[in-house]
């Protein structure tokens, strides 16, 4: 086992765990719910990458690295809604709920 496929276990594990213990503290904040959000994003990219450090072939790493796309292309989207829930930039809109998902849809 090559010290990648270990560091990308040890990352799953982390993010993996670390998202489920803010989500199972308050279920119902947005806030969290948005932090789990990225910490399965990450997750999901560690998880892939696992597979690809130990692929033996190139179409076997290019099939693990399809898969880690769907963590690495939704995390920009959802760290910004983090950070504009962080910050309360969507305080008082009404739109903000849309705005979100808007984000989240198109990858931004």
């Amino acid at each position: 086992m090559s010290f990648f496929t270990f560091a990308s276990i040890l990352l799953f594990l982390v993010y993996l765990q670390l998202g489920l213990f803010v989500f199972f503290k308050n279920k119902t904040g947005r806030l969290n719910r948005l932090f789990l959000g990225l910490a399965l994003c990450f997750s999901v990219w560690s998880f892939a990458y696992i597979f690809v450090y130990s692929a033996h072939t190139a179409q076997g790493a290019s099939y693990w690295d399809k898969i880690a796309s769907i963590g690495y292309a939704l995390f920009p989207a959802l760290m910004m809604a983090f950070k504009m829930e962080l910050c309360k930039c969507l305080k008082g809109n009404k739109w903000g709920t849309a705005l979100i998902w808007i984000m989240v849809l198109t990858g931004l």
